[in-house]
């Protein structure tokens, strides 16, 4: 079982959060704007890592935009 940081943990909390109070998916710049993060080259790390875990799917929207969409019951393997 992959090993989350607290970071991590408080990102894939957010998008959970976002898309279930909103019905849309976040963007990079969503999570930015949470977390109060100046470069999105931040929040890309953080969301790499964790596609890289496969706790998301990154999911071309329109060209040139991405959103990070949770798997299903990430919270089991977290």
């Amino acid at each position: 079982m992959p090993d989350l940081t607290i970071r991590q943990l408080s990102v894939m909390r957010f998008l959970d959060r976002y898309h279930k109070e909103t019905g849309l998916y976040a963007t990079v710049r969503d999570v930015c704007q949470n977390f109060r993060w100046t470069s999105p080259a931040t929040a890309h790390q953080h969301l790499q890592a964790l596609e890289a875990q496969g706790f998301l799917e990154k999911r071309q929207i329109t060209k040139g935009t991405f959103v990070f969409v949770t798997t299903e019951r990430w919270w089991e393997r977290a």
